[in-house]
């Protein structure tokens, strides 16, 4: 839907006005990925007029790159994140809007390294939500294996929740105090990824990797893998060791007089002066702390360049095995009495989330179903989140095979649920794609 009237004229307002169009209509998606298809076409007519007028505008540049990510070019899209970042060097929010998009861009592609440095960033220099920032680096450190550091920011992130808006605490470090007080698990980032609307954003042939780690992780929590490990090893992760290996090696020069001491232990008629001298050097050589070379900006700005090149956009989607562990779903009260019942239910939305996007859409309606009869057994009493939005997504898949009535049955369904995290980004989401359902059914009516 390209600007009329007041665009055309070129008034005073009309950059603003149609910054704001394109925003509409490249946000928007976001939040509603079924809208995409729609929605991104039309917000991408206005904003590349206005970007031959403005090329360099930050605004812009952050538009497009979510619109990209929308497209699942992550790649490009992290391109277009730095290229936004670097214009809007004078306005430091600016800058970290960008830092923001980028870790989490990486985040969707497995680049955890590259994400933990955007998020230490942000932890360092933005005051939004230092509690969410530390609780990223934390997931982040353990998909890393560094699971001492990952232990260290998960206790960290619940002394940033120092402030209120609106008198309430922000649902994501709501989310965060409720997650901080368990250790962290390699499954909290895959989680974080679909709570964020990852998947959508997300290339097929990652999907595919994603949902090998969601069916490793499960088999593990149900006891049906036995010293297995289950964190990948990314293709990226020799490449992420050997960077941290040469960032660790920059050292905090010291005075060391090794060698005049070794002389002066050698040329000393005394033994004991000797071995005091050599101990006393020794120690100073163990004293020795390394320091972590902090990342430049522009350092910063460049990691995104270890993403995989862009899919093309008629790339088929990689074939997926049907899962054994469908079959065995069931009787969720006595599976409580030997599992983590609430980490099974989490397991089992983001696993039909992914299998949804990559079409196996049987499978992933199955798990619905099994979900919704959990939610009838009532075992889950701490991941409540999970059933308003298995219900959600369930909708969303409805819709994209055309069921409109079936969607907007399941989308009711949602109201009923309260007090769970994420709750209102999820009622967002319900308007959204009620009146998405409601311009297909006209349209129908209509032919």
């Amino acid at each position: 839907m390209p600007l009329t009237a007041d665009g055309a004229m070129r008034g005073v307002r009309s950059p603003l006005a149609a910054l704001c169009v394109a925003g509409y209509f490249l946000l928007i998606p976001q939040f509603a990925p079924v809208l995409a298809e729609t929605y991104v076409p039309a917000g991408l007519s206005t904003l590349h007029a206005e970007q031959r007028m403005h090329p360099s505008s930050a605004m812009h540049l952050w538009l497009a790159g979510r619109a990209e990510r929308s497209m699942r070019r992550l790649r490009a899209a992290c391109q277009l994140f730095s290229e936004a970042a670097r214009g809007g060097v004078d306005f430091v929010q600016i800058v970290h809007v960008n830092y923001y998009e980028l870790a989490f861009s990486c985040l969707f592609a497995r680049q955890w390294a590259a994400a933990a440095a955007y998020f230490e960033r942000l932890l360092d220099e933005n005051t939004w939500s230092r509690a969410l920032y530390a609780y990223m680096l934390a997931v982040c450190y353990e998909r890393m294996g560094k699971s001492a550091e990952a232990s260290e920011k998960m206790k960290e992130a619940p002394k940033h929740i120092d402030r209120t808006y609106g008198g309430r605490v922000l649902s994501v470090e709501q989310f965060v105090l409720r997650r901080s007080v368990g250790d962290v698990d390699s499954f909290d980032a895959i989680e974080v990824c679909y709570l964020w609307n990852g998947f959508p954003q997300t290339p097929l042939s990652e999907l595919a990797v994603f949902l090998d780690l969601v069916e490793k992780s499960e088999l593990k929590l149900r006891g049906l893998a036995q010293d297995e490990e289950i964190v990948q090893v990314d293709e990226t992760q020799e490449q992420q060791k050997q960077e941290e290996k040469e960032s660790n090696e920059e050292t905090i020069d010291e005075d060391d007089d090794d060698s005049s001491a070794s002389s002066s232990a050698s040329s000393s008629s005394s033994s004991a002066s000797a071995s005091s001298a050599a101990t006393g050097a020794l120690k100073k050589k163990k004293s020795k702390k390394k320091k972590k070379k902090k990342t430049t900006t522009d350092d910063l700005l460049a990691l995104y360049t270890t993403l995989p090149a862009d899919a093309a956009p008629d790339t088929p989607p990689p074939s997926v095995s049907p899962s054994p562990l469908l079959a065995s779903l069931g009787d969720f009260k006595k599976m409580s009495k030997t599992i983590n019942i609430e980490r099974f239910a989490v397991h089992l939305l983001v696993r039909a989330a992914l299998l949804a996007q990559l079409g196996c859409h049987d499978d992933a309606i199955a798990i619905y179903r099994a979900l919704a009869a959990m939610d009838k057994e009532g075992v889950v009493k701490q991941e409540t989140y999970v059933f308003p939005y298995a219900l959600f997504d369930f909708a969303s898949l409805q819709f994209r095979r055309a069921k409109y009535t079936e969607a907007r049955v399941l989308l009711e369904k949602c109201g009923k649920y309260s007090d769970f995290n994420f709750e209102f980004r999820l009622y967002l989401r319900v308007h959204l794609l009620k009146k998405a359902i409601e311009e297909k059914v006209d349209e129908e009516e209509k032919k």
